[in-house]
């Protein structure tokens, strides 16, 4: 919505995963907000797309958005945590032995632990500027876990990151994941913010 002199007041875009889910993102100008803006674009994508349910990723700390989507009816499905870690702070004590695990970086981003030359662990670290790299998918293979193989990846792999030149290391986990959210807190990461997802 434009009003005005062409002044932006609110818009929201829809980001389509799949034929029946997209994500919405809104915005209404503070000095547009509680005059029907975003119920006038939510009605018109939802008229547009009458079989797609949208999904809300809001901060918790965001209390208007928490607000406006409990008016509207939206069902809070689930939490993310954004963590990260500084490369500065090091790893929890370093105390990690290289022997049984060794790490491999098989492309430019995928790295994989082996652990006495047997696949155990694979990882991608994409980066998104020249000093922060994203972890995506950190996984243990399922006859490895519970064994010191995550520590040791991280462990292993956060230097060795550092050493490329990233200062900064940040992933995203799911909120009822508590083992993994374990690891991370115990390899030096913790939680800066939390999305909170709705359904509506």
């Amino acid at each position: 919505f434009f009003v005005g002199n062409k002044r932006l007041a609110a818009c929201l875009t829809l980001i389509s995963y799949e034929e029946t889910l997209a994500e919405c993102c809104a915005f209404t100008h503070p000095e547009f907000r509680r005059q029907g803006f975003f119920s006038r674009l939510l009605d018109e994508a939802v008229s547009q797309y009458p079989d797609v349910d949208l999904l809300f990723a809001v901060s918790e700390d965001c209390a208007d958005a928490i607000k406006t989507l409990a008016a509207l009816g939206a069902e809070k499905d689930s939490d993310e945590h954004m963590m990260a870690v500084a490369q500065q702070a090091g790893i929890s004590d370093g105390t990690i032995a290289s022997h049984p695990f060794s790490l491999t970086q098989t492309s430019e981003t995928e790295y994989t632990l082996f652990r006495s030359g047997i696949l155990c662990g694979t990882t991608s670290a994409e980066p998104v500027s020249q000093t922060t790299v994203c972890l995506h998918h950190v996984e243990v293979l399922p006859e490895f876990r519970n064994q010191g193989c995550g520590t040791a990846f991280l462990q292993l792999l956060l230097p060795d990151l550092a050493q490329k030149g990233f200062k900064k290391v940040i992933l995203q986990v799911a909120g009822d994941n508590a083992p993994a959210i374990a690891l991370y807190k115990k390899t030096g990461f913790s939680v800066t913010k939390t999305l909170s997802y709705y359904f509506y």
